[in-house]
C-alpha cells in the first residue's frame, strides 16, 4: 500500500488555517486540552472522543511533544478496534479515523496512518467511491451514502497517497453536487442518496440535509467538503489543470451557498468551512 503523505501545513479537519491568536487565549485552551493527558483524568474518561482531535490541536499550536502523547492515547482505541463512541454520533464512526490518520501521517507514524485507511476505506460502495454511514459496506445490505462521509473518504486517499481513490470519491461529491443544484436554487442541499432512489429527500432533518433558511444547521457537512475538493486540486502533480479548475470551480459554488445561509457566519457549525474559505481567498468569509 502507499505510504501515508503529510498534508500541508493547513490542517484540513482542524477546519480552520494557522492565524495568529493572543497568546493568553491560547495557552488558556492549551492548558485546558493538558489536563486530558494525564493518566489518572484518562482512566475516567475512557471514550475516544475526549482524543481524537487532541493530536492535531497540539500540532496546530507547535507541541509536539504533547501532540505525540496525544496521538499514543487515541492510538489505543484505533488499535483495540475501539473507535466507536457513546459521545459522538455512530453516523460517522469513520471521522475520528480521519483526525487520528491526519496526526499519524504528520508525525510519521505510517503503520497507524495505514491502519487508519484501511479503516475508511471499509466504509466505500466499491462501485462510485462515495462514502457511507453507520456501518461497513456490504453487498447484500441497504445502505445511504453521504456527502460528508464521501468527503471524509477523499481525505483518507489523500493522506494515503491514493490519487486514483481520492478523484473518484472527489468525483461522487461532484456528481452529487450537480445532482443537487436544483434544489440549490430554492435553498436546499441533500446529503444522502441511495443506489435505488437517489437523494433521500428530507430537508427537516439537517442531518439529511443543509437548508439556507433553517435554523440549527449543521454546516461543517458542507464545509469539510469543500475543503477537500480544493485540497484534492492541489495534492497531485499528474492532474490535469481541467480538472483542478473543476474541483475549485465547485468548492467555490459551495462557499458561495454556504454564505446565503442565513446563520452561516454566527453558527458554531461553520467552523469546518474558515480554511477552505482561505483556500479560496476568501479573506473576509474566513475571518469572519
Amino acid at each position: 500500500s502507499a505510504k501515508p503523505q503529510r498534508p500541508g501545513a493547513t490542517s484540513q479537519q482542524s477546519g480552520r488555517p494557522s492565524m495568529d491568536r493572543p497568546t493568553n487565549e491560547v495557552e488558556r485552551a492549551l492548558m485546558y486540552l493538558s489536563r486530558s493527558l494525564d493518566e489518572t483524568w484518562i482512566s475516567q474518561h475512557d471514550d475516544v472522543a475526549y482524543y481524537f482531535r487532541l493530536p492535531v490541536a497540539f500540532m496546530e499550536a507547535g507541541r509536539e511533544a504533547e501532540a505525540r502523547r496525544a496521538l499514543d492515547i487515541a492510538a489505543r482505541y484505533v488499535r483495540t478496534n475501539r473507535v466507536s463512541s457513546k459521545k459522538l454520533t455512530m453516523i460517522y464512526p469513520q471521522y475520528s479515523l480521519l483526525w487520528i490518520c491526519e496526526a499519524a501521517a504528520r508525525l510519521g507514524q505510517g503503520e497507524l496512518a495505514e491502519r487508519c485507511v484501511q479503516a475508511i476505506l471499509r466504509y466505500r460502495h466499491p462501485l462510485t467511491s462515495s462514502g457511507i454511514i453507520s456501518e461497513p459496506y456490504t453487498w447484500n445490505e441497504n445502505y445511504e451514502a453521504d456527502f460528508f462521509a464521501t468527503a471524509v473518504l477523499a481525505k483518507a486517499a489523500i493522506l494515503s497517497g491514493q490519487e486514483s481513490l481520492a478523484v473518484a470519491a472527489a468525483n461522487s461529491l461532484l456528481r452529487a453536487v450537480d445532482a443537487n443544484r436544483r434544489y440549490m436554487a430554492s435553498g436546499r442541499f441533500f446529503l444522502r442518496w441511495t443506489w435505488a432512489d437517489g437523494f433521500v429527500e428530507n430537508d427537516e432533518d439537517p442531518l439529511y440535509c443543509v437548508t439556507t433558511s433553517g435554523e440549527q444547521q449543521l454546516y461543517f457537512l458542507l464545509g469539510l467538503p469543500t475543503a477537500v475538493l480544493l485540497e484534492v486540486a492541489n495534492s497531485f502533480r499528474s492532474m490535469a489543470d481541467s480538472a483542478k479548475e473543476k474541483y475549485r470551480a465547485v468548492a467555490n459554488e459551495l462557499l458561495l451557498y454556504l454564505k446565503r445561509c442565513k446563520n452561516f457566519f454566527t453558527a458554531s457549525t461553520a467552523y469546518g468551512t474558515a480554511c477552505a474559505a482561505a483556500m479560496l481567498g476568501d479573506q473576509e468569509s474566513m475571518y469572519r
